[in-house]
């Protein structure tokens, strides 16, 4: 059985008449409307036979590519504020989160919060040169073998995190020694 109207239309009208409601004439003339579309669908009776017609005079036109890049970016959004959060497991700083994914103190307190840990206090241990030296060869490993760009901060940070896992160190401690390793050429 057929609806006796179209629900596009009527969510159309509902939008348009919301709109001049607030003032929005711009919307409304964004949409197609003239201005003598719009003075039309001031008088209740025309708006009565565009909600009730069963004639469908609203098309709808979907932007693929637009669509697929919100997606897109949903997506990278999600994978990005997974990251963070197991960055923030493996105890990354503050700092660190800050300067590489562009968020405030209290977004990443915010982050750690939502994961129930707590913000460490004062200095992170050094490494050891026994560590380091560890660090260095699983580093050269995973360097080598995934053909790394030390440019991209995103794969630095993805080797980091690799290496924290695995070494069970704090990664505020591994970043800084990665960093001096870049500075230094040693890459």
């Amino acid at each position: 059985m057929m609806n006796s109207t179209q629900p596009l239309n009527q969510a159309v009208i509902a939008q348009v008449l919301n709109d001049l409601r607030n003032g929005q004439l711009r919307r409304c003339l964004s949409m197609g409307f003239s201005h003598e579309d719009i003075a039309l669908l001031r008088q209740p009776e025309l708006v009565s036979v565009l909600l009730n017609t069963k004639v469908t005079w609203v098309n709808v036109v979907i932007n693929v590519q637009i669509m697929r890049r919100l997606l897109t970016q949903a997506h990278n959004v999600e994978k990005e504020i997974s990251l963070i959060d197991r960055l923030l497991v493996q105890n990354a700083s503050s700092k660190m989160i800050c300067e590489i994914f562009g968020l405030n103190q209290r977004e990443v307190a915010f982050r750690r919060h939502l994961l129930g840990l707590t913000k460490k206090r004062g200095r992170w241990l050094e490494i050891t040169e026994r560590q380091e030296h560890a660090l260095w060869r699983r580093w050269k490993t995973l360097k080598d073998a995934e053909k790394l760009n030390v440019n991209d901060t995103f794969e630095m940070v993805k080797v980091c995190l690799t290496l924290a896992e695995e070494s069970s160190l704090p990664i505020a401690s591994i970043w800084p020694v990665m960093q001096e390793w870049i500075n230094e050429g040693l890459l």
